[in-house]
């Protein structure tokens, strides 16, 4: 009996690469779209991959980094093992994230949430901004604000003004204390008539607990005051679809725009200059060390 040997199969070339974000009939040429649980090695030859231990159907948005792995499992972020899992969040991260590097902490997102893992504990990066029911009339020549600071001292944005009113206590457990901020009203005498006009600057005047009080600016009139307010016009960080590290910034894509942290500030952004907005959705971002790579529908920016 003759001996027939099988023919080989060419495979390949995928000179564009390997890509998992359009399907077959959309994807680029050149590009390998679906190879499961095979290995191709570089002559085109294949082999089935080693088997694993599955850890849990549950489990999604895998993340590799220093040689640990992580995942969001049960709505939990954990990191995982062979069949076991270590929750590290005590809240629930709820649908699928993307995972970065944070001054060697990983940090994911998605649209409702932006945090790091840090001493193996999930800590949400940037503070909440407080609600206040105000409770006394329009904005007088003295006024107050607040803003929250958690258990690692870092501020959050600061709200309106108000002349008096109630905080709601913080969400979040990590809020540790309260500042409260006036501005100092200035009285200037003319012809004897005495006028006053409303401060501008916003002075740190006290920190308490956090909610649950009962705030009104007449308590704070000649008290001494303390250094500016520096969180004006500030925003918490959002959550997004991509989050990257670059030179002492966070950034953070979301829809068409990219947000990009105050110098080592993670967790607050300028809301009149901390973003950048492009002509169609962000679908890719990536940090180099001579700027910032932005995938765009059809093209691509660096800056």
């Amino acid at each position: 009996m003759k001996k027939v040997h099988a023919k080989p199969v060419k495979l390949g070339p995928w000179v564009a690469g390997y890509q998992n974000i359009y399907e077959p009939p959309l994807a680029p040429e050149n590009t390998l779209v679906e190879a499961d649980n095979i290995l191709i090695e570089t002559e085109g030859a294949i082999s089935p991959r080693k088997g694993y231990t599955p850890v849990s159907t549950n489990v999604h948005s895998l993340f590799r980094y220093e040689g640990r792995s992580y995942g969001i499992f049960n709505n939990t972020v954990c990191e995982l093992f062979s069949g076991s899992a270590k929750q590290l969040s005590d809240f629930d991260v709820i649908g699928k994230v993307t995972w970065g590097v944070l001054n060697g902490d990983p940090v994911f997102t998605n649209s409702s949430v932006l945090a790091r893992i840090t001493n193996d504990k999930v800590i949400r990066i940037g503070v909440e901004l407080p609600v206040v029911d105000i409770s006394v009339g329009p904005i007088s020549s003295t006024s107050v604000a607040v803003s929250f600071v958690n258990s690692e001292g870092e501020e959050g944005p600061l709200p309106p003004l108000f002349s008096g009113g109630a905080v709601q206590d913080p969400v979040d457990s990590t809020v540790a204390s309260m500042r409260i901020y006036t501005t100092q009203a200035t009285a200037v005498e003319t012809d004897g008539e005495v006028q006053t006009y409303a401060g501008d600057v916003l002075y740190l005047v006290s920190e308490v607990a956090p909610g649950s009080a009962s705030i009104s600016a007449d308590t704070y009139v000649g008290a001494p005051i303390g250094r500016p307010a520096d969180t004006i016009n500030k925003g918490r960080m959002p959550g997004g679809t991509y989050v990257r590290y670059w030179r002492g910034r966070l950034l953070v894509a979301r829809g068409r725009t990219l947000f990009y942290s105050d110098p080592l500030r993670y967790g607050l952004y300028d809301q009149s200059a901390g973003f950048v907005t492009f002509e169609s959705r962000i679908d890719f971002v990536e940090s180099v060390d001579s700027g910032v790579f932005v995938g765009l529908r059809g093209k691509g920016e660096h800056f």
